[in-house]
């Protein structure tokens, strides 16, 4: 059985002690990391980069300045809804492509295989507010069983859902406001891989 990937991504808005914060996380066995960052100019997503051990850096998938990824020895990147219809990767190595889908027929009529995808938010969204979970629970148990897409859920994840997530089929959860909110990220990010 696939491992059940727990992805971190990183809050829009910059959080105190935020590199050391996720450099703990990694060193406790983080496996992927989604920088997003959308107010960043690409000198800042650099320092942002260069801040954290080098040897991390294959953990890291970034939301913007794709060609980092390439440059820097990025684990690979992340498409947005506009970004998945013009990106191409003529004339570009990346590692690993995932993306984010808001439904599962979008989901469905997407012809580019991913590494992974991102389908929000499956609850009501814990960062965002007002943004509400937008999946019937049935249609989503059978969209899973019969997907060969390796799909994350993604809005509202937190400790009491991981095994509710599993059971559904998802193979995996990212997660941003649980953790980011929180006083303590690194306390967070232990009890959520406590339940993995």
């Amino acid at each position: 059985m696939m491992d059940f990937k727990l992805i971190v991504i990183s809050p829009e808005n910059d959080v105190e002690k935020e590199g050391q914060w996720l450099t703990r996380m990694f060193e406790e066995g983080l496996k992927l990391f989604h920088l997003r960052k959308p107010g960043y100019s690409e000198t800042q997503m650099k320092q942002y980069i260069q801040l954290l051990p080098e040897k991390y850096r294959s953990k890291i998938v970034l939301h913007s300045h794709f060609h980092l990824a390439g440059e820097l020895n990025l684990k690979g990147i992340h498409l947005s809804e506009k970004e998945k219809i013009e990106f191409r990767t003529k004339g570009k190595t990346i590692n690993s492509i995932s993306a984010s889908f808001h439904s599962i027929k979008e989901l469905q009529r997407s012809r580019r295989k991913y590494a992974y995808v991102f389908l929000s938010p499956v609850y009501d969204s814990i960062s965002k507010k007002g943004y509400a979970a937008g999946f019937n629970r049935e249609e989503l148990n059978v969209f899973l069983s019969k997907t060969n897409q390796q799909v994350i859920a993604l809005g509202g994840i937190n400790k009491q859902r991981i095994t509710e997530l599993k059971k559904m089929g998802f193979k995996g959860a990212a997660v941003l406001g649980y953790i980011w909110e929180a006083t303590n990220p690194l306390s967070k990010w232990r009890e959520l891989k406590s339940e993995i």
